[in-house]
């Protein structure tokens, strides 16, 4: 998708296979991972036109792009946590762990993605047995960064579940995409929190509903038109983009 984030580290064959006019190319402009009449898919094309995306409710439309304003960075983190904590899941009826993802531009911040995922880690995971030093806890959703592990079936960005770690095994027993798996504590350096992530990490993750991160606060100078078109299309239910 060539408004979406351009790979990194392989090149993009594609993309430059397009621009070289080299072979024949088909543009799709259809987004079928919402329902037609969606304000997603309508706020998708207005930033891929280079316009801002409108939160306005209006007939016929599919209410699920929403707009909060929090001008205070603190305020702003608590309507995060709330939202993803109790009242996302409760009004969608969905699990706030595995079916909503935040997604922010940077880690450093009062909105960064460490402070992000510290604090909402402190409501849904507070019990958690430390793991390896206390960095990781039973529980935890984390998320594989770096490098594919292609034996295991993990690939980078892959979103995992730590459940329990085999001191004697020297592994790690994770949950993935329906599987569960035991990984090599040696592979442990590569795994991160989750509960945010980058728009780069995430930008292969589908699911229910997304929390977009979109205020100076969190870098919003970076939020640039392919990085919120890929967050804001992450959700099939709902986007909220608090900013």
């Amino acid at each position: 998708d060539a408004d979406q984030l351009a790979p990194v580290g392989a090149g993009k064959p594609f993309a430059e296979l397009v621009e070289a006019a080299a072979v024949p190319v088909a543009e799709l402009t259809h987004i079928f991972r919402q329902a037609a009449g969606s304000m997603i898919v309508r706020g998708a094309h207005a930033v891929r036109q280079g316009g801002a995306p409108s939160f306005a409710a209006e007939e016929g439309l599919t209410r699920d792009l929403f707009l909060v304003e929090r001008t205070d960075p603190a305020a702003a983190l608590d309507e995060v946590v709330s939202l993803v904590t109790e009242r996302l899941p409760a009004h969608y009826g969905v699990d706030p762990v595995a079916d909503i993802q935040v997604f922010a531009p940077v880690y450093r911040g009062a909105l960064g993605i460490d402070v992000l995922n510290d604090r909402l880690r402190a409501v849904l995971n507070p019990d958690g047995r430390p793991v390896l030093g206390g960095r990781l806890r039973t529980g935890d959703k984390l998320m594989l960064s770096g490098r594919n592990l292609h034996d295991l079936g993990l690939m980078n960005g892959t979103t995992v579940r730590l459940i329990e770690h085999d001191v004697d095994a020297e592994t790690l027993t994770i949950s993935a995409e329906g599987a569960v798996l035991a990984l090599p504590e040696e592979e442990a350096p590569g795994l991160r929190l989750a509960y945010a992530c980058s728009v780069h990490r995430g930008q292969g993750i589908e699911l229910p509903v997304a929390v977009v991160i979109a205020h100076p606060a969190a870098g919003a100078f970076f939020l640039r038109r392919e990085m919120l078109y890929t967050a804001m299309t992450r959700a099939r239910t709902a986007t909220v983009v608090v900013g």
